[in-house]
């Protein structure tokens, strides 16, 4: 109980006011906002250039696969035409004709 006799009650906590207009453009707080923006800037053109690499690698790809698969065909035409080197030298096996 107070002096008074009346109750009291406790002092509320103190919740910080809005910063005001006029504060918000100092110095430091356009610096931060400055840094922030190059940061943002700098992500996005990683990002693109990211994106640029991942084309690249799915283009390689593509056209690794177009190689392998032109190479086997490469490679079957050639058996028709040219046995094996270990099949040409075999000796012939009597009867086989």
């Amino acid at each position: 109980m107070g002096a008074t006799g009346e109750e009291t009650t406790p002092p509320e906590p103190k919740i910080p006011a809005a910063v005001p207009h006029g504060r918000m453009d100092s110095p430091a707080i356009s610096r931060a906002v400055d840094e922030v923006r190059q940061i943002v800037e700098s992500l996005e053109q990683a990002l693109e250039q990211m994106e640029e690499v991942r084309e690249l690698v799915e283009l390689a790809d593509r056209q690794k696969s177009a190689d392998e698969r032109e190479i086997e065909t490469l490679r079957r035409a050639l058996r028709k035409i040219q046995p094996p080197r270990g099949h040409r030298d075999a000796p012939h096996e009597p009867g086989s004709d």
